[in-house]
């Protein structure tokens, strides 16, 4: 992942792990939790990848999904191309044109969180790599991409924010 850097018009460019494969916990309506496997094959499946590009940056996750009606009042940034496989990672480039993101991105709120549709397969099992899980996520149609105080994917998966950054 490269470093942030400052456009010349003074948006940051910023390079992050949207992402990753393994088992996520999401509670259910009954306060249960339901484990969710990502397996290598969906999460970088060449059509979820490509899914990436273009997709809104957002500050924390809107309530409903993001569609052009709605896209305008979230949006603070834009993912620059289709995400690619980093070992169990997605990386993603991304810019941000918002003032309020980039401060909350220098203040050390550098975790994401990708907001995506989902087909589950509702067969449990004991995966030998990631262990037991509840249901399987396949076919993942990515909406956007969230910077939030703690993501689901836990915290490998951030912007990287390790050098510090100059205005051109």
């Amino acid at each position: 992942l490269r470093k942030p850097t400052r456009t010349p018009q003074g948006f940051l460019r910023v390079d992050g792990y949207a992402s990753r494969v393994g088992v996520f916990e999401y509670t259910n309506p009954d306060g249960s939790i339901r484990r969710e496997l990502r397996l290598p094959e969906d999460i970088f499946d060449p059509a979820s990848l490509a899914g990436y590009e273009g997709a809104a940056f957002t500050l924390g996750h809107p309530e409903t999904m993001l569609t052009p009606e709605n896209v305008r009042e979230h949006q603070r940034g834009t993912v620059l191309g289709a995400g690619r496989r980093d070992g169990d990672h997605v990386a993603v480039s991304m810019i941000v044109t918002d003032a309020e993101m980039m401060q909350r991105l220098d203040a050390g709120t550098q975790e994401l969180s990708t907001g995506y549709h989902v087909d589950l397969d509702e067969q449990p099992g004991n995966d030998p790599t990631y262990g037991r899980y509840d249901v399987r996520q396949r076919k993942v149609v990515i909406n956007h991409l969230a910077l939030v105080d703690v993501g689901r994917a836990g915290p490998s998966a951030r912007v990287r924010m390790d050098a510090a950054v100059q205005a051109p």
